[in-house]
């Protein structure tokens, strides 16, 4: 199967469905008996029993059920998200040994370090999120270029020849490496 096979599927469907065009729809599907899924067919039968007959509040109960049922999978969809960010975070973390106490220990105790932590976010927040349009390739050199300056003033990120200097007794690396992946499931919103 091609790409466009696997991710294409879909690609025409609408993103967002309101709740009042669903339930037009549905009700629309039910007046000409085309509504052959069972689930839906119970629901609108246990919702017309509930308002008497009532379209109006049939109308209304539907879409209050639609989004309802919305919003619970869009909860199954930010929890499944959220498991696999703390998994990709967590290899990365260890992979590039990223520890987050390793980091603030040192960030705390080096004047210089804390100096040009500070210095470099303050000049990343107020230069802002790169255009959409720049290039992807500069946006990845200029990031570069903050890690190595950040890297030369000591902050401890990365895996060295001297490893035991570097790492600390290995409960406290998981903890850091675990307290990495899980700033990384709150993703960028959060963040920024």
């Amino acid at each position: 199967p091609t790409f466009s096979a696997w991710f294409g599927r879909g690609g025409k469907l609408p993103s967002y469905l309101p709740p009042d065009v669903f339930a037009r729809a549905v009700l629309d599907l039910d007046a000409q008996g085309k509504v052959h899924t069972p689930a839906v067919a119970n629901v609108l039968r246990a919702l017309n029993e509930e308002v008497g007959g009532d379209i109006t509040k049939l109308r209304h109960n539907l879409e209050t059920w639609f989004t309802s049922a919305g919003d619970r999978i869009g909860g199954a969809y930010k929890r499944r998200t959220q498991g696999f960010l703390f998994a990709i975070g967590l290899v990365v973390a260890i992979a590039f040994n990223i520890n987050t106490i390793v980091i603030a220990n040192e960030i705390y105790h080096s004047a210089e370090l804390r100096s040009t932590v500070t210095t470099t976010a303050e000049q990343i927040t107020a230069a802002g999120l790169p255009p959409e349009t720049a290039p992807a390739n500069e946006v990845y050199q200029n990031n570069l270029a903050e890690l190595n300056k950040l890297a030369e003033a000591g902050l401890p990120m990365g895996w060295s020849d001297d490893v035991g200097a570097t790492l600390p007794s290995f409960p406290i690396a998981l903890v850091g490496w675990l307290i990495t992946a899980l700033a990384v499931t709150m993703g960028a919103p959060f963040w920024f």
